[in-house]
């Protein structure tokens, strides 16, 4: 897939599973990727390093999809695990995840469609920022706003989607 595999010298199994959860995130299929992560923490005997590597990148993946519950559920269990070394990022994760929260509420409030889109954007919401940039009308959608729409497309994983917008920024410069 054109990314460099993961080499664990784990058992062939247990690697390729990790190695397809971690490519599926790199290419911003977070679902698929949460999927994979679940099934290599669940399916096989794993060290704690292994599992905090795995829950940390879930969380990451779960944070993406806006499923922020989950999210602090993963870091919150690598702060808990039995290894020390991967606490200090889990607890740094869940406290923004739990600011973002906060700003979100702050955002919501927010009447304009196209600047709760802009705000959600900023935030790294990006799937918030696309269902507002959907409510803005057709004539209110200045080229800033497109490009926000096709970078929030890309950053969940709709690169084809985004691609036209693109290209027609590019045609109406």
């Amino acid at each position: 897939l054109g990314l460099p595999r993961l080499k664990l010298g784990k058992m062939p199994e247990q690697e390729l599973v990790l190695d397809l959860a971690f490519q599926f995130e790199s290419f911003r299929e977070y679902g698929k990727a949460v999927r994979g992560y679940t099934v290599y923490l669940t399916d096989f005997s794993l060290g704690e390093d292994e599992k905090d590597f795995a829950l940390l990148h879930r969380g990451f993946c779960h944070a993406m999809l806006n499923h922020f519950e989950s999210a602090v559920a993963d870091f919150a269990a690598v702060e808990t695990s039995g290894s020390r070394r991967n606490a200090d990022t889990a607890r740094r994760l869940s406290q923004f995840l739990k600011d973002l929260r906060e700003r979100i509420r702050i955002i919501e409030s927010v009447q304009d469609p196209a600047r709760r889109g802009e705000l959600y954007y900023e935030a790294a919401a990006y799937a918030k920022a696309l269902e507002n940039f959907a409510l803005v009308e057709e004539s209110r959608r200045s080229a800033r706003l497109r490009f926000l729409t096709a970078r929030s497309l890309e950053e969940t994983g709709q690169t084809s989607q985004a691609l036209v917008i693109y290209r027609d920024l590019v045609r109406s410069a």
